[in-house]
């Protein structure tokens, strides 16, 4: 029983827990982990997780949530900010033509984009 515990430890016999991990190397030579078996044209290596992988990939999974939520909100308010932009340069070239109630628009609109997208 111990010799066992010892070749599954040592690698020569697989572990029964743990998915299956496919390690995908492409023509470029960069590897990639997948749990699906790699597409063709890629060398495909089968890798067990060790037992506490699942639970340690949730674990990190949840600890870089936040950071994805806060970078997609960022992304977001830049797109909103480039839109927000969009307008006042469009106008800029023309604002001497415009009418002073326009030119009064125009002003508020520039300090809360000023404001919004620092």
């Amino acid at each position: 029983m111990l010799a066992t515990g010892g070749l599954v430890l040592a690698g020569l016999i697989p572990a029964p827990v743990g998915a299956a991990v496919y390690k995908c190397v492409g023509k470029d030579g960069k590897a990639a982990f997948s749990g699906q078996p790699c597409p063709a044209g890629q060398t495909t290596t089968a890798v067990r997780e060790p037992a506490g992988a699942p639970a340690q990939r949730a674990a990190i999974e949840a600890e870089n949530k936040p950071n994805e939520d806060a970078a997609n909100k960022r992304i977001l308010a830049d797109a909103a900010c480039a839109e927000k932009r969009r307008v006042p340069n469009g106008r800029r070239a023309s604002l001497s033509t415009l009418s002073d109630s326009d030119k009064r628009v125009f002003a508020v609109v520039e300090t809360e984009v000023a404001r919004d997208c620092r």
